[in-house]
């Protein structure tokens, strides 16, 4: 307060000696510096003087979000940063790590920190850091899948998750590991038409197609895209489907119970007729689930309840109809030759076309003023030379992906086409007007000019508060920001 104190009075005295333009212009500066410097202001920073381009962050957080760890991992070692409720730092540790043996995730409880690698095919590397005293002990565990394939795995808060795919038996395994050498197994075996629906072939080999949903901020289109998406809610994993017209499946996995159910949910105030082209797709937030389906000639987007089916909310625009509860224009991104390329659609039967020709895409999230944000859209990724092309685009409407316990990915080589909508989070009416940034938007704004490695940030949420940590190339430090 001090420090902003003197600079005023400096202001104010410089000002008397100066022009009445110069004037101006410096109380504008300082006026444009004193409201951007605490959206980035520096929470966190340590020096690390890692060079190299194989550089990754992973932040675990406990099951409350009130406490965090943050593993900064380079070729030859991980250095672990353990934060409190304030994100200030109460331990850090140190390991040395083989560069072969890849990170997957863990989970804070009972003031241990764990931690999961996989050194080798049939085998887990697990440590155990103890917050208290500062020791560390560590656990090779005989891990072999025989006829299993991994599919995904999820840093769940007080559990760590593993999945893995049968083709020969169309099971689905969830391994759930509470400890540093304790876990169970809940097993599931899908009937025919479900699995066909899970899977993708590659060559003549069936491979589980799923994503997982577990991320802070907005969901990256290319999980966001997928048909088959897998939801973390505490004791619980939420398997949404979508492949058939006019429905969901949902697969609910009670890991405490080891019970499955599963339901469907029909779609009924929008048919689509068996002959029409159509696209579909979902999000899950919290109990609501929000569905888009769009035809040549109209487009509906509904918020259900989960567990009842019941539809609490519609919207419907036809083709030649202007999409009245768009807060947003309809912008498209992405081209053959040129990354980035952006333009408005004027027309909502030409964002129809790009949705049922390539993929709808919908996104929620709920915003700090406690509404809920949706992206609508379409996804369509470009390939040439016979594989997909990447670039990396600093888009406003092409959500940055900040993965807790993984890498980031801002952007693929798409051409995509969406508007944004923004909803009240109980009744779900339409709410007008122009919608603020969203967190993902402000860190790729405020880090457009710095040189962080591809897999090295990371945003994670703690006490209701953002965070987002990055490795700057260029100072060699990890450095985390609160937003």
């Amino acid at each position: 307060m001090a420090t902003v104190l003197a600079a005023v009075n400096l202001l104010l005295f410089l000002a008397l000696l100066i022009p009445l333009t110069m004037r101006f212009l410096i109380f504008a500066l300082f006026f444009h510096c004193s409201i951007m410097v605490p959206a980035q202001q520096r929470h966190f920073e340590v020096p690390m003087g890692w060079r190299g381009k194989k550089m990754e962050l992973h932040t675990i957080s406990n099951k409350n979000k009130t406490q965090s760890c943050t593993f900064a991992v380079n070729s030859d070692s991980i250095r672990a940063f353990v934060f409190n409720r304030r994100v200030r730092l109460i331990r850090q540790f140190g390991l040395v790590r083989n560069s072969s043996e890849k990170i997957l995730g863990g989970f804070i409880k009972d003031s241990m920190v764990y931690l999961f690698t996989k050194p080798a095919k049939d085998e887990l590397h697990s440590y155990v850091l103890e917050i208290a005293t500062g020791k560390i002990r560590d656990h090779y565990i005989a891990f072999d899948l025989k006829k299993e394939k991994a599919v995904e795995n999820i840093s769940a808060g007080d559990r760590f998750l593993y999945f893995t795919s049968n083709k020969n038996t169309s099971e689905f395994s969830i391994y759930n590991f509470t400890g540093e050498q304790q876990w169970d197994t809940l097993r599931y075996t899908f009937p025919p038409d479900r699995w066909e629906d899970l899977v993708t072939y590659q060559g003549f080999s069936p491979v589980a197609s799923v994503k997982k949903v577990d991320l802070e901020g907005e969901a990256s289109i290319n999980t966001a895209v997928k048909g088959n998406k897998l939801y973390p809610r505490n004791d619980t994993l939420f398997l949404v489907m979508n492949n058939h017209r006019d429905s969901t499946h949902v697969y609910s996995f009670d890991l405490e119970n080891k019970k499955v159910n599963t339901w469907l949910i029909k779609h009924h105030e929008h048919v689509v007729p068996p002959t029409i082209a159509y696209s579909d797709n979902s999000f899950l937030l919290r109990n609501k689930l929000f569905y888009v389906i769009v035809t040549p000639d109209s487009l509906c987007i509904q918020v259900v309840d989960l567990y009842t089916g019941a539809i609490n909310r519609s919207f419907v625009a036809n083709r030649e109809d202007e999409i009245s509860f768009k807060n947003t224009p309809i912008m498209q991104e992405g081209g053959q030759y040129v990354s980035g390329t952006k333009r408005e659609l004027g027309k909502t039967k030409q964002l129809l076309r790009k949705m049922v020709n390539a993929d709808a895409v919908i996104t929620a999230t709920m915003n700090n003023s406690g509404q809920v944000e949706l992206i609508v859209g379409s996804y369509a990724k470009l390939s040439a030379g016979g594989g997909d092309m990447v670039f990396a685009s600093g888009s406003a409407m092409t959500p940055m992906v900040v993965v807790p316990t993984g890498g980031v990915t801002r952007s693929t080589w798409l051409k995509s086409a969406r508007f944004k909508t923004l909803l009240n989070a109980s009744t779900f009416e339409h709410i007008e007007g122009e919608m603020n940034n969203s967190i993902n938007e402000k860190i790729e704004y405020w880090t457009a000019d710095i040189k962080i490695p591809a897999e090295a940030e990371n945003l994670f949420m703690t006490n209701g508060n953002y965070y987002y940590a990055y490795y700057s190339k260029g100072e060699r430090k990890l450095i985390i920001l609160k937003f």
